[in-house]
């Protein structure tokens, strides 16, 4: 099961913008005209978390800039809000970033320039459980809104870009900065978020499972094992508990026939054996997780158990480890 990338969305539409106090609202996309043919343009990237003396969350911004006089300047002040399934919160401002977009042409200038930099938010401990409480255990989405206030027009090049006579600059005040506001849309799958950001918090240990098929050896078993893991996976994402914990197990039952070593008396058994006797404890949990909050179950006062994502994710990454030692010892 491989562990999935945050993706980056850019809001068209004014009706998905989501402002830091929680307000919709209209923006214009992060795209800033700096004079006849100057442009920057932010989208954001990769999002990650550091812990030096407090925890730090740090969100990517993959800055281009093009026409830009040598030697202009910027300042971004970024802001972000966080979604869960059910809660949201606001990180309020980010870390200023001031950086330069302009360059003279012995420095490099005169073509596209491309850059990044972090917002960076400094969290305390309340702050990462709040955080945690938002997420809720499963993905979270990420409204990133960066402002950038050019400070200054640069040195223009004698000659270059004369403006047409009579007209007046676009986007430029003598009494203000050049500024524009955008925002993009991050999809962070709870285990990109578990990798990338609780592990360097120390809030969580993380581990990945891949699940290959064996090669030269691959049978229908196995294509079966992979089809109901990807739907247990797909399910958990849903938030369908039982029908994530139903496909887990119809994935262990192939396994466990996969196995077709008789278990001997416990004295007499070899290492295959024994590994036959922790798989079927394996399957036995799996099969008892499902049984207790099926709707089948004998017992009246058991059928409206209420799942969680934990019990989910308990029989996923069960069947997940015994499907990858099992299709590893067939590669074998």
């Amino acid at each position: 099961m491989r562990r999935a990338a945050a993706r980056r969305k850019r809001l068209s539409r004014p009706s998905g913008y989501i402002h830091p106090d929680g307000q919709g609202g209209c923006k214009q996309l992060m795209d800033i005209g700096t004079g006849y043919f100057g442009h920057v343009a932010l989208t954001a990237g990769t999002v990650r978390g550091s812990a030096l003396l407090d925890p730090v969350l740090e969100i990517e911004l993959q800055i281009r800039a093009d026409g830009l006089a040598p030697g202009v300047a910027a300042m971004i002040v970024t802001s972000c809000h966080v979604q869960g399934p059910k809660l949201t919160a606001g990180l309020g401002k980010a870390e200023t970033i001031i950086t330069q977009l302009g360059f003279a042409s012995y420095e490099g200038g005169g073509k596209p320039y491309a850059t990044s930099e972090f917002a960076r938010w400094r969290l305390t401990q309340t702050g990462v459980e709040q955080l945690e409480r938002v997420r809720g255990g499963g993905n979270l989405t990420l409204y990133v809104t960066p402002e950038v206030v050019l400070l200054n027009h640069g040195e223009p090049v004698p000659g270059a870009y004369p403006p047409p006579e009579g007209a007046i600059r676009p986007n430029v005040s003598r009494h203000s900065p050049i500024r524009s506001t955008g925002q993009e849309r991050l999809d962070v799958p709870a285990e990109t978020w578990a990798h990338q950001v609780l592990t360097p918090w120390q809030q969580a240990a993380a581990v990945t499972l891949v699940v290959k098929l064996p090669e030269a050896a691959a049978t229908d078993d196995h294509r079966t094992v992979i089809r109901e893991l990807t739907d247990a996976r797909q399910r958990l994402d849903k938030g369908d508990w039982k029908g994530s914990i139903r496909a887990s197990r119809d994935a262990v039952e192939v396994l466990r026939a996969m196995h077709d070593e008789h278990l001997s008396p416990k004295k007499q058994r070899d290492v295959s054996q024994r590994e036959a006797a922790i798989l079927d404890a394996e399957r036995q949990l799996i099969q008892s997780l499902f049984d207790y909050g099926s709707a089948t179950h004998p017992d009246p006062a058991l059928r409206g158990t209420a799942w969680n994502r934990e019990h989910a994710m308990l029989a996923l990454a069960t069947a997940t480890a015994v499907a990858q030692r099992l299709f590893s010892a067939a590669a074998a």
